[in-house]
């Protein structure tokens, strides 16, 4: 099976939209599939809480959306 390191821009891809996001969801439809191994550094998770508060600070997002996508 192949796989492929991502980062926190695509994870952010998943729950957010934004350009690139269509490819984003095409990789994790294919990891939910089992046809792709996906692995990541365990900041992502921090790092996408961070473009979150960035952009409900900057009234970008809602609160509730925000919530939702983490």
């Amino acid at each position: 099976m192949p796989a492929l390191v991502i980062d926190a821009s695509v994870v952010a891809k998943w729950v957010l939209p934004e350009p690139g996001r269509e490819p984003a969801l095409a990789l994790l439809n294919l990891y939910e599939a089992n046809r792709l191994d996906l692995a990541a550094p365990r900041l992502p998770l921090i790092e996408v809480a961070s473009v979150l508060v960035k952009r409900y600070r900057r009234h970008s997002l809602a609160l509730t959306q925000a919530g939702e996508a983490f």
